[in-house]
């Protein structure tokens, strides 16, 4: 698929989730467009937003998270939930990109529990064929570096 196609999916994308988000709102609770008192309500739709759009968005929102010179503090408060609390990407992406990048019997078990979820990656304990435990980092948020193994 050719790169302008690419980018027209991926400005879709935003603009769609920036209208379920009511992001619009936002930015009047921001100052950016007209104004409006910042609310909790506007603070918990802008970092859903940021996470439903990925690894970029998410480290956006982190780094805003430590400007109260440009936000709210209900802002500040709210977007530092993507600092400390990270949602986990789904299992079945796990999978997906484990069986691409490692091979489908590159582990006998891969639990769906993650030991550890941030923005760019999460751990999966997995138990090797010869019956060893590992781990599974994996990182599938629009990373380069999508899998990667550690043995313990």
């Amino acid at each position: 698929m050719g790169a302008r196609i690419q980018r027209a999916r991926r400005a879709l994308q935003v603009t769609r989730v920036a209208r379920s988000r009511r992001l619009l709102r936002v930015l009047r609770e921001l100052g950016v467009v007209g104004v409006r008192p910042a609310t909790r309500e506007g603070a918990v739709e802008f970092r859903l937003a940021l996470e439903q759009l990925g690894t970029t968005y998410l480290k956006l929102g982190q780094l805003l998270s430590s400007r109260p010179d440009l936000l709210p503090d209900v802002y500040i408060e709210e977007l530092g939930r993507l600092v400390d609390e990270v949602p986990p990407f789904p299992f079945s992406e796990v999978e997906r990109v484990v069986r691409e990048d490692l091979g489908a019997d590159a582990f006998a078990r891969l639990d769906p529990e993650p030991l550890a979820a941030a923005s760019i990656a999460q751990i999966h304990r997995a138990l090797l064929p010869d019956g060893a435990t590992s781990s599974s980092r994996c990182a599938d948020r629009g990373s380069s570096s999508r899998s990667t193994s550690t043995w313990t």
